[in-house]
């Protein structure tokens, strides 16, 4: 039997985990992408594929993470993209939520499929991280590209990125104040 992705609610995880929630204290970023390589190293170890779940507009989490695939919720909550896809057809098929939230929790049960709370799951990725256990690989980092002989750089390292003006108006429009 081929064995279920993850669908990992990733706040609430990365505040369930000790180490990250440090990190999430002093930098959400770091953590987000903390976060993403230690899943990544677990679903590599175990041959399973997950996707994680983030809160928000789209982060730039450098690197490629195996076996790993991130979304972002928009102008939806996190919940609420994990409780559509558990909505799916042929969702108990294919998922195993990791969450603790009591909503999410709910869902899954109604539609059948299988949960995974936080704490047992943190513990398989600490196993994974012991002094025994092989040690995580750092994501790979994709080396600038070059492009008509102009260095293509990343968004985010730039003062005012092309291509997001778009992307700011929208997010503008979506939590404009109605007067």
């Amino acid at each position: 039997m081929k064995s279920r992705q993850l669908l990992i609610d990733a706040h609430n995880l990365m505040h369930k985990h000790p180490e990250i929630k440090k990190t999430l204290v002093r930098d959400h970023l770091e953590a987000m992408r903390e976060l993403c390589r230690v899943v990544s190293a677990w679903c590599t170890s175990q041959n399973r594929k997950a996707t994680v779940v983030f809160d928000g507009v789209p982060q730039l989490i450098p690197g490629t993470y195996a076996k790993l695939k991130i979304r972002f919720s928009r102008e939806r909550t996190a919940d609420e993209v994990i409780i559509s896809l558990l909505s799916a057809a042929g969702a108990s098929r294919l998922w195993t939520v990791v969450t603790d939230d009591s909503e999410i929790r709910r869902k899954a049960f109604f539609y059948s499929v299988d949960l995974l709370r936080c704490d047992p799951f943190i513990g398989q990725l600490r196993q994974l991280l012991s002094p025994t256990a092989a040690a995580v690989q750092k994501p790979t980092v994709r080396k600038p590209q070059k492009l008509n002989n102009a260095q293509v750089r990343d968004p985010g390292e730039v003062a005012n990125p092309k291509g997001m003006d778009d992307e700011v108006d929208l997010f503008l429009r979506l939590f404009k104040e109605k007067k």
